[in-house]
């Protein structure tokens, strides 16, 4: 028996990514979420900033809409920040927002502590970052100082605060470069002190040339509903004509047996029934047949359940 060892953290961006590495199925049944989303950045684009909220139950497409507007945009100069929270970092202050500068900056965990301070120099001179911010900056990374920032005399609370207006003020610098796409995934685990930023980011935004959407199970309670400026978006599961459309992508011209989609059919019943989330068709049963597939049906059930699974976000 073969034995393994985690060495550090995947280099891939998000969860998402990581489950969808050998690519994405065609959008389906998204047409009206992913027109108020451009709705939306194009008026982020002109200077009145928006906000949407964008909620549904676990593997029901968040992620794969922000995919879907991130291609729309490919085209587009812009700047786009992401940002990932994480169940086993709840309790890690600003851990999606380090784990974004730390991207941003192409720091490496194999970097020295010199060059990681270079790397982070260079991003922030994007920016014109006053040298008082990049020493706070650098703290917020874990960098120790060599000398090239000055020794900042704060409180552990002052420190706190100027750390989040430095965070604030960055995005107002790269607003001024580009329109910026900000994308908070599952905010459900956020920590509280990036809550309370991205709470600064919304009471600023209205008059920067930035789109935040922020992802989130129900648990999740956003304070910002009814800001004239904040949409709140819910994804809703696929009618069945819409997952038969997946299903069709997944297949094409191949020949599946009819017990698969009996199953598939009895799975679309059972989800209308609200008992399951049809929209990432993760059904509660493997597509597989009982007896031996006849030489004609190329496609396995397996392969085809497992296509399916790569549409959910």
């Amino acid at each position: 028996m073969r034995a393994w060892v985690a060495l550090r953290a995947s280099s891939v961006e998000s969860r998402f990514e990581a489950l969808h590495t050998t690519g994405l199925t065609a959008l389906v049944g998204r047409e009206e979420e992913t027109e108020l989303l451009l709705r939306r950045w194009a008026r982020a684009k002109i200077g009145e900033g928006q906000v949407v909220l964008l909620s549904g139950e676990p593997g029901i497409g968040k992620s794969r809409l922000t995919a879907a507007l991130m291609e729309c945009l490919g085209g587009e100069p812009h700047t786009r920040l992401r940002y990932f929270c994480s169940p086993q970092h709840t309790d890690s202050a600003l851990y999606p927002i380090i784990g974004q500068m730390e991207r941003a900056a192409g720091l490496a965990h194999d970097d020295k502590p010199q060059a990681r301070l270079d790397k982070l120099d260079a991003v922030l001179a994007q920016t014109a970052t006053t040298i008082q911010d990049a020493a706070l900056f650098a703290e917020m990374l874990s960098l120790p100082n060599d000398g090239r920032y000055p020794t900042l005399g704060l409180t552990p609370e002052q420190r706190r605060q100027k750390t989040l207006e430095a965070l604030v003020s960055q995005l107002e610098a790269l607003t001024r470069q580009n329109p910026v796409l900000m994308i908070f995934e599952d905010a459900h685990w956020t920590d509280p002190t990036s809550l309370e930023v991205f709470g600064r980011v919304v009471a600023r935004i209205q008059t920067l040339r930035v789109l935040l959407i922020m992802t989130f199970r129900w648990e999740f309670d956003p304070p910002w509903i009814g800001q004239p400026h904040v949409t709140a978006l819910t994804i809703n599961r696929l009618t069945q004509r819409e997952a038969g459309a997946i299903i069709d992508v997944v297949v094409g011209n191949k020949l599946l047996p009819a017990l698969c989609w009996a199953r598939a059919a009895a799975f679309g019943r059972h989800s209308r029934r609200g008992r399951g989330a049809s929209a990432g068709l993760r059904p509660p049963f493997h597509l597989a047949p009982t007896r031996p597939e006849p030489a004609t049906s190329r496609a396995s059930p397996k392969a085809v359940s497992g296509g399916i699974r790569r549409r959910d976000a």
